[in-house]
C-alpha cells in the first residue's frame, strides 16, 4: 500500500467518524421536545407607586385612604365617573389611622401617568397637576386624624367646559413626612403616601387606538453548534386614542426555512392611559440560528372592565434580525479546509505517468469505496429518520375527529378528540383550515408526543388545542374574522420524517357568527366535559386594576407554522455538507494517476 492510499483512507475513516458524530448530536438536538412556556413573573412596584395603606415597618407611621360616602367608608376599589363637560360630582373620601398616636396628613390631588414600565403613578407633591389634580377640590389639605380613627372629608370635582372627550386619570393622596438618619448618619426627610386613582370619562367621541413604535430584535447565539440561542424583542407600546386600553400581545418568529414560530407565555399588558406609553422588553428562549429571521408583534386592544369603547383595530409591527450559527460555520469551514489541504498535498505528492515503479490502481476499488462510505451514511440517516420509510409514500389512513364542546364560544377552550388511536407515529401535529386562514393550515396544536395525551376507551386521543378559536383566528397576519365552514385535522407523524403523515383525522365546525361555532358531525353522547383550563382572564375583575406590567420573562417557541421541524432541517443540511465533502474527496481521489509503490 503506496502513502497515498494510507493519507486516502485516514481521510475517508475521519470523515465518516465525523459524520458518525455530527448525524445524532444534530437530530438529537432537533428531536427535543420544546419546553414548556415560561410565564413572565410580575415586577415589584414601581419606586414612588400608591398603595392604599402604608404599613408600619421601621418606626414609621401605619394609615390608610378609602372611597367613602358621608358617613363611613365603603369598597370601591377607585373613584370612577362618567360626565359632561362643565359638570360638578361631589363625593367623599376616608383617612384612616391604624397607629397608636395621633397623625397629620397632607391631602392632596394630582394627575396620573404611566411609568417607563408601565405602571401607574402620580406627579410628586411638588409638580403642578393640570387635569384630574387641578379639578378635584379638597375641603381641607390638612387633616389629623385621632389614634386607631377614621376621618371623612368630602371633595369636588369640576369638570371644566372646554374638557376633551375621553379618559382622564388622577388621584387624591394622603402623606407624611418624617426626618429619619440614613446609613451615613444624615438627617433625611422620608415622604409616605398612599393614594386612590380617580377616574374620569367626559362624554364625546371615544377613539380606541394602540399602536406599537421602534421594534427590535437582537439574536445571542451559542457556542453549541447544533444548540439554541436567545432573541431579545423590545418594542414601545403608544396609547394614541383618548381611552385607557390593555393589551393582549402575541410574538412570531418567522425565517428562510418557511417556518412560522409562535411564543406563548405572554401576560396581557397593563392599563395605558392615553397619550401615554412604555417599552416591553422580552428575551424570548430557544430560538434556532436560521440565518435572516424576523419577529412579528400583534397587540389586540382590551378594554378595561367596566368600559365601553369603540371597536379598536390590532397593531402590528415587524423586526428583521440576523441568527447566525457562528460555531457551526467554523467547523465546515474547518472541515472544507482539511479537504482542500489534503487534495493540495495529494497532488503535489502522487507520482506523474510513467513514473519507473508506479504502479496502476483499478479504479473499481474507488468506486468501492466511494459506494462503501455512501452506504454507511444512508445507514446512518435513515437511522435518525431523516429518509423516510417506504409506507410514507402511501395515502395516509383516515379518521373522523370530534370538536368539544359541540357547541360554544369563540373563547370557549376547545379540545378535539380521535376516532381511534394513531395507525403509526410518536407524535401528532393538529392544523385549521378554512376561510382567512393560510392555505396549508393554521396549528392548531404543536408538533408533541402522543404520549402527553390521554386516550378514550376506543384508543382515541383527547387533544386539548393551544388556544381558544378567538386567539387563534387573532394570530393570523393578518387577523381573521371567523365566518363559515372550518376544518381541524390530526396528523399522526413521525417526529423526524418531515412533512409525512402516518394517519388523519379530520372535524369539520361552522361559525354562525365570529363568536358562536358549532360541531358539524355525529355527537355522541353524553358529551365529554373539556379538559383544558380556560385561558387566564384579560380584562381582571373590578376590585383590582393593572398594577404592574409584565416582567421581561423567559418564553419558550415552539415550531407551529411548517411541515418541517426547524432543527432537524438544520441538522439536514450540516450532514449534507459533511456528506458531499466526504464523497467529493474521494471522487477526486479516484481520478488520481498512478500510485507511487509504498
Amino acid at each position: 500500500m503506496t502513502a497515498f492510499d494510507r493519507g486516502r483512507r485516514l481521510f475517508a475513516t475521519a470523515c465518516l467518524l465525523l459524520v458518525s458524530a455530527v448525524t445524532p448530536a444534530a437530530f438529537g438536538a432537533a428531536a427535543a421536545p420544546a419546553a414548556a412556556a415560561a410565564v413572565p413573573a410580575a415586577l415589584p412596584p414601581a419606586a414612588g407607586g400608591l398603595s392604599a395603606l402604608a404599613r408600619a415597618g421601621d418606626g414609621r407611621l401605619t394609615f390608610g385612604i378609602q372611597t367613602a360616602t358621608a358617613k363611613k367608608v365603603d369598597t370601591r376599589p377607585a373613584f370612577t365617573y362618567s360626565a359632561t363637560a362643565g359638570a360638578m360630582v361631589t363625593d367623599y373620601v376616608g383617612l384612616l389611622n391604624y397607629a397608636d398616636q395621633p397623625v397629620t396628613l397632607k391631602v392632596y390631588a394630582s394627575d396620573a401617568f404611566n411609568t417607563n414600565a408601565g405602571g401607574f403613578d402620580l406627579l410628586p407633591a411638588d409638580k403642578t397637576p393640570h387635569d384630574v389634580g387641578a379639578w378635584v377640590g379638597l375641603g381641607q389639605t390638612a387633616v389629623t386624624v385621632p389614634a386607631k380613627a377614621t376621618v371623612i372629608i368630602p371633595f369636588k370635582l369640576a369638570v371644566p367646559a372646554d374638557t376633551t372627550p375621553g379618559d382622564h386619570a388622577g388621584g387624591i393622596v394622603a402623606s407624611v413626612t418624617t426626618r429619619a438618619t440614613d446609613a451615613k448618619g444624615n438627617v433625611v426627610n422620608v415622604e409616605q403616601r398612599v393614594g386612590l386613582r380617580v377616574y374620569l370619562r367626559v362624554a364625546g367621541t371615544l377613539v380606541a387606538k394602540l399602536t406599537i413604535v421602534n421594534a427590535s430584535a437582537t439574536y445571542h447565539g451559542t457556542l453549541n453548534p447544533f444548540g439554541t440561542g436567545r432573541m431579545d424583542l423590545q418594542y414601545t407600546v403608544r396609547n394614541e386614542g383618548n381611552v385607557r386600553l390593555a393589551g393582549r400581545q402575541a410574538v412570531r418568529l418567522s425565517n428562510v426555512f418557511g417556518t412560522t414560530l409562535r411564543g406563548s407565555g405572554f401576560e396581557s399588558l397593563p392599563e395605558l392611559l392615553p397619550g401615554n406609553e412604555y417599552t416591553v422588553q422580552v428575551p424570548i428562549s430557544k430560538v434556532l440560528p436560521a440565518l435572516r429571521s424576523s419577529a412579528s408583534v400583534t397587540l389586540d386592544p382590551v378594554a378595561i372592565v367596566g368600559d365601553k369603547n369603540p371597536p379598536a383595530p390590532p397593531a402590528t409591527v415587524r423586526a428583521a434580525f440576523w441568527a447566525v450559527p457562528w460555531t457551526l460555520l467554523a467547523i465546515i469551514a474547518v472541515v472544507v479546509l482539511l479537504v482542500v489541504g489534503f487534495i493540495i498535498y495529494s497532488r503535489v505528492r502522487a507520482p506523474r505517468k510513467g513514473r519507473p515503479g508506479g504502479t496502476a490502481k483499478k479504479p473499481g476499488a474507488h468506486v468501492a469505496k466511494v459506494g462503501a462510505a455512501a452506504a454507511l451514511l444512508a445507514v446512518a440517516l435513515l437511522g435518525t429518520g431523516v429518509l423516510p420509510s417506504a409506507r410514507a409514500d402511501a395515502a395516509p389512513p383516515k379518521g373522523s375527529l370530534l370538536v368539544q364542546p359541540y357547541d360554544g364560544l369563540d373563547t370557549s377552550p376547545p379540545q378535539v378528540v380521535t376516532s381511534g388511536p394513531c395507525p403509526g407515529g410518536d407524535s401528532i401535529i393538529a392544523r385549521m383550515k378554512g376561510p382567512g386562514f393560510p392555505a396549508e393550515g393554521a396549528v392548531v396544536r404543536n408538533n408533541s408526543p402522543i404520549s402527553l395525551y390521554q386516550r378514550t376507551s376506543a384508543g382515541g386521543l383527547v387533544i386539548p388545542l393551544s388556544d381558544t378559536f378567538k386567539n387563534i383566528a387573532g394570530d393570523q397576519n393578518p387577523p381573521v374574522k371567523l365566518t363559515g365552514t372550518y376544518t381541524i385535522t390530526v396528523a399522526c407523524i413521525q417526529k423526524l420524517i418531515f412533512g409525512t403523515s402516518l394517519g388523519d383525522f379530520t372535524g369539520t365546525l361552522k361559525f354562525a357568527s365570529p363568536t358562536k361555532y358549532s360541531y358539524v358531525g355525529t355527537r355522541p353522547s353524553p358529551e365529554p366535559s373539556p379538559s383544558l383550563s380556560a385561558p387566564p382572564a384579560t380584562e381582571g375583575d373590578p376590585a383590582q386594576t393593572f398594577a404592574a406590567p409584565p416582567s421581561p420573562g423567559t418564553v419558550d417557541l415552539a415550531g407551529s407554522g411548517s411541515t418541517h421541524d426547524e432543527g432537524g432541517l438544520l441538522a439536514a443540511v450540516v450532514i449534507f455538507a459533511v456528506v458531499a465533502t466526504v464523497v467529493g474527496g474521494l471522487l477526486y481521489f479516484r481520478r488520481r494517476p498512478e500510485s507511487e509503490p509504498s
